[in-house]
């Protein structure tokens, strides 16, 4: 989905990203630093125990409506389950609520990093974005990962995003079809 779509969608409503976190910190830099939109708070089920994270304050979903706000599901493995759940809330898709895959279906710059599709796991080096040049489409980068210099680029990734509920095989199928293989991982340092 297009972000000026998003955009749109959101109007006058605050942003709120169900799933706080490292994939909500992902989409919390996505959507604040790479497209200038304001997130107001997260919503998770762990809301009591979590009360702030990242800066932003943590709802429950009873605390939230499609009046007040537009949500960003941040999950992979429960997507389904927090879809169907906001859809009984009344919330509809794409109008009040969209994914994480339809927030990063485009590359975005964040402090002047480009940073590809479809990747997470970037916000390990957020206060490293100056010393990296950019970082590839397709990229799983857990919280372990240091920067270096000569990463062997032949091997493959093993993004979650090929091994999620959501139906992410139309974009997996267009990139096979034009690039023959998943994709690696990619981040290139000054």
């Amino acid at each position: 989905m297009d972000i000026g779509l998003i955009k749109k969608y959101i109007n006058e409503r605050k942003v709120a990203i169900y799933g706080a976190d490292s994939l909500g910190l992902d989409l919390l830099n996505i959507l604040e630093r790479g497209h200038g939109i304001n997130v107001d708070f997260f919503v998770d089920r762990k809301a009591d125990s979590l009360g702030i994270v990242y800066g932003k304050a943590v709802k429950s979903c009873a605390q939230i409506s499609m009046d007040e706000c537009y949500c960003v599901i941040a999950s992979f493995k429960s997507f389904s389950a927090i879809e169907q759940l906001l859809q009984e809330m009344g919330f509809k898709e794409k109008l009040d609520y969209c994914g994480y895959f339809d927030v990063d279906s485009q590359p975005v710059t964040i402090e002047g990093v480009p940073i590809g599709k479809h990747t997470f796991g970037f916000s390990v080096f957020i206060d490293a974005l100056a010393s990296i040049r950019s970082i590839g489409s397709f990229c799983s980068i857990n919280k372990t990962a240091s920067i270096g210099k000569d990463h062997a680029f032949l091997l493959s990734t093993s993004a979650a995003v090929f091994n999620t509920d959501r139906s992410f095989s139309k974009y997996l199928k267009q990139h096979l079809a034009r690039y023959g293989h998943c994709g690696h991982a990619k981040l290139l340092v000054k």
